[in-house]
């Protein structure tokens, strides 16, 4: 018997091995010591490696809540321990996981301020029972939507603002050294109605602007990463132009790891919940977000085109900073009154947002913060120890409203030209200080130096301050005998009023308001303020000085709804 053939030529498949996660943490955030200012953290995994030379998808859990997906992920913390965890997973659908905790400390306070925040919605009305925390302290708005919490002064700290059915506000703050008061307005917009999908079979949900999210089969999982089966219960809340509720100000971290102010085209609040616990997506699943766009050019004027790309950002709510992963198209439709939306794929929940960061040309933008005089103009500097807290909107002309966020800012009486405003944009900037506010406009470059500086007015009362029986001052008149050699005479009383309140002050002669500024006797104009000073808590010492010939002074007093008058009668 002889054999003719053997084996068939049969291939071995080789066997599928499981790949190695690997990474490196770096950044100023874990080095020894470093100071508490939400310290940038880069996360590498190109160390990983699969047996087979497999390309490979990375899945990070980022230890404060947040998930991200990418070999390199750059990303924030705000202080304390915390554990990253890196899952890769080749095509097969082996896995393997590596693990680093890092811990950095915070810096000292220098001191810390008496912080008011009010809270309102979109339309304007305040919001009572909101959560308001600073600098790890928490308040709760009352029903003029008003909650004070004490707040650390020299470093950086985090404001969050939390009420039931509606966006959370995460944003970075400082208040300067020597802050003894501060008053803040924010605004939360108000969650979209919630609809239902059914876990297992998936599907698409839409939402007002053209907003809409598409979600595959069998695509959720719960916090402890178990498969999600049933009904759940899905958010979608889109801000087609960046507004007074744009999360964190639009403060940013790229892909790079630097810092950047964004330009928003519109963004997209994406919530699924099973009653009271959170979703994600699997671990290998994405979804399909999409919005109509409504800017019509990129912050550099030139037009968008179906076609262009544009960078996606998700916002970390842990330390109020938006961070750049992927990028969206621009599609055409029908349905959006520009002839396009704005699309991307995303495997994890959020806000998402498309932006771009513009690399033109800067100028910066003095400001100042003034109370009004006696005539109603703003001359008035803030008083030692009072702060103004600015917001601010950078609008392209001709863009459809697309804008870009100031950074938030404390000032105190000497102002600030730190404020870095791009080349031909128009900007729009809000102050608020001891419970009044105002806002001024103002094309770019037209106010670069403090010698010249953009004026914001506070001459809106934002915060009432408590009303108070005994807001009067201790004597209706004062007099005062002129004498023809005297040029000028003082006259002083005392304003019992609520503790820590800053009224404003004007006055009039023989019946005629007067412009009344503090006192420069440099270049003396009367009459004038020369001090209104707290020597006790509750009472104020005002002292005037007036023309030395006979006429008829009063002097009236400000808080709120509440006026107090007194009279100068020099003979």
């Amino acid at each position: 018997m002889t054999l003719l053939a053997c084996g068939g030529g049969n291939t071995v498949t080789p066997t599928n091995a499981a790949p190695m996660a690997a990474f490196t943490m770096t950044g100023d955030a874990f080095a020894a010591n470093a100071a508490y200012a939400f310290k940038t953290v880069k996360l590498d995994a190109s160390t990983s490696s699969d047996p087979n030379g497999d390309a490979l998808t990375y899945r990070w859990d980022l230890g404060d809540g947040n998930t991200a997906t990418g070999p390199v992920v750059s990303t924030s913390y705000h202080g304390g321990a915390f554990t990253v965890k890196l899952t890769v997973t080749d095509p097969g659908g082996l896995s393997n996981a590596a693990t680093q905790t890092r811990t950095y400390t915070q810096a000292t306070a220098t001191g810390s301020a008496d912080v008011k925040v009010k809270v309102v919605d979109t339309g304007g009305t305040p919001l009572s029972g909101v959560a308001v925390t600073l600098s790890g302290n928490v308040g709760t708005t009352d029903a003029l939507g008003v909650a004070q919490v004490s707040g650390d002064t020299g470093r950086l700290s985090l404001l969050k603002v939390a009420r039931a059915g509606f966006m959370t506000q995460t944003v970075q703050t400082e208040l300067k050294t020597g802050t003894a008061n501060a008053t803040i307005q924010v605004t939360l917009r108000p969650l979209q109605t919630v609809q239902t999908l059914n876990a297992a079979t998936g599907g698409t949900l839409s939402a007002v602007s053209g907003a809409s999210v598409t979600m595959p089969a069998n695509a959720f999982v719960d916090s402890s990463g178990n498969a999600v089966t049933g009904t759940v219960q899905a958010t979608l809340t889109p801000i087609t132009g960046a507004d007074e509720t744009f999360p964190g100000r639009g403060e940013a971290l790229s892909a790079a790891g630097t810092r950047a102010n964004l330009f928003s085209y519109g963004m997209l609040d994406v919530q699924f919940v099973q009653g009271t616990q959170k979703l994600q997506l699997a671990p290998g699943k994405t979804a399909q977000l999409l919005l109509d766009l409504n800017a019509s050019k990129h912050p550099d004027g030139s037009t968008i085109n179906v076609g262009d790309s544009i960078p996606t950002w998700w916002f970390n709510g842990q330390v109020g900073l938006w961070i750049e992963e992927g990028a969206g198209q621009v599609i055409s439709s029908a349905s959006a009154a520009s002839g396009k939306a704005l699309k991307m794929t995303v495997n994890h929940f959020t806000t998402w947002n498309w932006d771009a960061v513009y690399n033109g040309s800067s100028t910066t933008l003095a400001v100042k913060c003034m109370h009004l005089d006696g005539g109603g103009n703003p001359t008035v500097p803030l008083a030692v120890g009072e702060t103004c807290y600015l917001t601010g909107f950078i609008g392209l002309p001709g863009s459809n409203g697309m804008m870009q966020v100031l950074h938030d800012a404390y000032i105190d009486s000497t102002g600030v030209t730190a404020i870095n405003i791009a080349t031909g944009m128009v900007a729009t900037v809000a102050g608020s200080a001891n419970g009044m506010s105002g806002a001024a406009t103002t094309p770019t470059g037209s106010f670069t130096t403090l010698a010249n500086p953009l004026i914001i007015p506070l001459n809106t009362v934002f915060i009432a301050p408590p009303i108070s029986s005994t807001f009067a001052f201790s004597s209706p008149s004062v007099a005062v005998i002129s004498n023809p050699m005297t040029m000028m005479v003082n006259a002083n009383n005392t304003l019992t009023m609520p503790p820590g309140s800053t009224p404003t002050f004007a006055i009039t002669k023989n019946g005629n308001p007067q412009v009344f500024n503090p006192c420069n006797f440099a270049s003396l104009m009367l009459p004038c303020l020369q001090s209104a000073f707290e020597n006790t808590p509750g009472q104020l010492d005002v002292s005037v000085v007036v023309d030395g010939n006979a006429a008829s002074y009063v002097v009236t007093a400000t808080l709120g709804a509440q006026t107090a008058s007194f009279a100068i009668n020099v003979f």
